[in-house]
């Protein structure tokens, strides 16, 4: 419906010249030409250098995210000649043996698109559209379309309406060569009047989906091994499969790593830029995945981060991991399988947040990754240094699985452990935002416990936090917190170890 308001709207307002395109297949990259400054679109960039797709999924190829120089940017996927999709992976939702496929990344302004459709809508009722084209009713069909009265969404929301608008400049859009010259046509009948469409679109990145190709009937996925891993960036949204993927023995060996490996999985790798991140599948996938993250470098010297079964909202036993930070330069290996030997496809995200300093925005936060199975594992102690002293301890991320683990937090002498005064708890849940002060003279413990079940390493949030000493005399006798040196010796100021 909102195809036919829009194509109405353009046959209206252009007077309606009806062109002709010459569209040629496989088209070069192009731009407006017209906008300042010069829009441009970064290339297509396809991680796995592949040539021939299979269309069971086991060789594919994986794009970075589009961008481009405007505010919105998308994927246009051509098969044989022809406009298939729009989407942000750049990957067909199918293939077909015997298809040609042509990736473009097209950049576009939908506000400034909006924009031009407002003018529209504003000038309507001055020159009377209605009368002007022969058309009752056109002006209220403009307005309709603005406000959402149509399809409860208002304006103009996709790539797909853009190029529902321009067609109605008289050639239907079939393939990217004939939408470029299109857009141009719109721009000389309608720009100095409303404004130009600004655009850039790529040149293609091609390749043929061929089952007979020796590779297809060979080969499992490129990113099958450790030592093959996607590169895969901050923002990325990576379709992947591991269909006729091998098992891993670097993951293998390594065994539980917040959730045990699946059977058969394909690798991807991310070097960090010292980002906290998060390794999701959630809500893109048509099986039952695990994700499982890892520091160092492949075969021995990978050690376990954090591990995901199945996320916390997540249809379809997808997985989500919780928030990892990271140390940048450092290389963190994502291993994404099936629960058993199941496989499938999906699309990995790589989600990165800065990471939280202290309140002078320089100092990191100390860290404790808490394990599953703890009773009363005291991980954190920090005392006073001087007579008078308190300590504050602010938690600026912390998340423990609601009703089956806990922590409490104590002002108590050093050691004391679970025998001081209860601050807060026991709690569950988000502990971010958290603030407490010890009593003068005492110390800031914090417990916890857990059950044998998920953890910091698995899908909960790592505690975060800060610690502040106020008030006191410096250099005046402190009988109550005699202990109070040994006790900040202990490791828990910095980067708190925990089991994996």
């Amino acid at each position: 419906m909102k195809k036919q308001f829009l194509q109405i709207i353009c046959l209206a307002m252009l007077v309606c010249i009806g062109f002709q395109a010459n569209a040629q297949s496989q088209a070069a990259a192009a731009n407006d030409g017209i906008c300042t400054p010069t829009t441009t679109v970064d290339p297509v960039v396809e991680f796995n250098n592949v040539t021939v797709v299979c269309s069971d999924g086991s060789i594919l190829p994986a794009h970075a995210a589009p961008i481009g120089s405007l505010t919105n940017a998308d994927y246009i996927i051509e098969v044989n000649n022809s406009l298939s999709e729009i989407n942000q992976s750049g990957i067909p939702t199918s293939y077909t043996d015997g298809d040609q496929v042509c990736i473009y990344i097209i950049t576009y302004d939908l506000p400034e698109i909006n924009n031009i459709l407002n003018t529209a809508n504003a000038l309507c009722p001055i020159i009377d559209c209605d009368g002007a084209f022969g058309l009752p009713g056109l002006t209220q069909t403009i307005s309709d379309l603005v406000n959402g009265v149509n399809d409860g969404t208002p304006g103009i929301n996709s790539l797909d309406e853009v190029l529902a608008l321009a067609s109605g400049f008289g050639t239907p859009i079939t393939d990217v060569a004939t939408a470029v010259t299109v857009l141009d046509g719109v721009n000389v009948q309608i720009g100095g009047l409303l404004g130009n469409i600004c655009y850039a679109v790529s040149a293609p990145f091609c390749y043929n989906v061929d089952d007979a190709d020796a590779a297809c009937a060979a080969a499992g996925p490129a990113n099958d091994l450790c030592a093959n891993a996607t590169p895969i960036a901050c923002g990325d949204a990576i379709a992947g499969t591991n269909i006729d993927a091998t098992g891993d023995a670097d993951a293998d060996a390594l065994g539980l790593c917040g959730t045990t490996p699946g059977a058969v999985g394909v690798w991807y790798e991310y070097v960090s830029d010292g980002s906290d991140i998060v390794v999701s599948t959630c809500d893109a996938t048509d099986f039952d995945t695990k994700i499982n993250v890892y520091e160092g470098g492949c075969g021995a010297g990978l050690t376990c981060v954090n591990g995901n079964d199945d996320g916390t909202g997540c249809v379809g036993f997808s997985s989500e991991t919780g928030v990892i930070p990271t140390t940048s330069g450092n290389s963190y290996y994502i291993y994404v399988t099936g629960f058993g030997a199941a496989t499938g496809n999906f699309t990995v995200s790589l989600t990165c947040t800065a990471p939280p300093t202290c309140a002078d925005g320089v100092t990191p936060p100390s860290t404790y990754c808490y394990d599953s199975g703890l009773v009363d594992e005291v991980a954190v102690e920090v005392c006073p240094t001087n007579p008078g002293e308190t300590v504050t301890i602010d938690v600026l991320q912390g998340e423990l699985e609601v009703n089956f683990d806990n922590v409490t937090y104590y002002s108590g002498a050093a050691g004391s452990g679970t025998g001081g005064t209860i601050l807060a708890g026991p709690v569950d849940g988000d502990q971010t935002g958290t603030s407490l002060t010890s009593n003068p003279d005492e110390c800031i413990i914090v417990v916890f416990n857990s059950d044998g079940s998920v953890s910091c390493q698995t899908s909960q949030a790592e505690f975060q936090y800060c610690t502040t000493l106020s008030g006191g005399n410096p250099g005046g006798d402190c009988p109550a917190c005699a202990d109070c040196e040994a006790a900040n010796e202990l490791p828990f100021s910095g980067e708190f170890p925990f089991d994996g």
